[in-house]
């Protein structure tokens, strides 16, 4: 009784029902790391070519399933912001921000882009595409999982997993003004090197267990939409066993 529609039931004669149909879409907002050692990786294949197309590849996907889709484009500050939309023509502007947008640091600081998003108004999910080479604080980003629903992806490149035994390598720090040489024919130096990389791994693990993200690893070997493709399946094997 209490959906029936009393002015369409007058003017009509007989019994009129409003029916409600829950919205379904909803909002992706992605973040892309624009730092300098996003820059790291061979020509074509670097972590920004890769993050670049797998946020290009979500936010197709997402426009084309009807949802609205924002991006933020950061460095230790917001170097773009596309608020969320849809349609073919934001898509495009999405896609052309992601190839064209100049960056002003060199410095990573990926919760800049969170102030912005406290600001939406309901649930969305967030796909973060970065190295995550710096800590990032766990408190800010436990803070936007309990709002939203955050995915964490970190690019890796295997040169920085494995050091090639090819003499001495001139290495500078893309992100400051370090510079030395490294002697990659010492195996007690290649080893280091990926422990170093393990550790690397197993901290960005704890982070997202303390932060209550989601976290896999993107390599820049691998076709970003294989490694998308099976996230999104496991994401949805769990809920249908939830």
């Amino acid at each position: 009784m209490r959906h029936l529609d009393w002015n369409v039931t007058a003017r009509q004669g007989r019994p009129f029902v409003r029916r409600y149909v829950e919205e379904r879409s909803f909002v992706l907002w992605i973040v892309v790391d624009a730092s300098a050692s996003m820059r790291f990786g061979r020509e074509g294949c670097t972590k920004a070519d890769r993050a670049a197309q797998a946020a290009a590849l979500l936010a197709t996907a997402a426009v084309h399933n009807g949802d609205r889709v924002g991006l933020l484009i950061v460095s230790d500050r917001v170097e773009l912001e596309i608020p969320a939309g849809g349609g073919v023509c934001h898509l495009s502007r999405v896609v052309r921000a992601l190839v064209a947008t100049p960056t002003t640091s060199r410095a990573t600081r990926l919760q800049a882009g969170l102030p912005r998003l406290r600001r939406a108004s309901r649930r969305a999910m967030l796909v973060v595409l970065g190295d995550f080479q710096p800590d990032e604080p766990v408190g800010a980003w436990r803070e936007a999982g309990r709002r939203h629903d955050v995915v964490a992806l970190r690019l890796v490149d295997p040169l920085e997993e494995r050091l090639p035994d090819v003499g001495l390598l001139a290495v500078r720090d893309a992100e400051g003004d370090g510079r030395f040489l490294l002697d990659s024919h010492r195996k007690r130096r290649r080893a280091a090197y990926a422990r170093r990389a393990e550790d690397r791994r197993r901290e960005f693990v704890r982070w997202c267990g303390a932060a209550a993200v989601e976290g896999h690893d993107l390599s820049t070997e691998t076709d970003p939409l294989q490694t998308l493709m099976q996230v999104f399946e496991r994401r949805a094997s769990r809920r249908g066993r939830s």
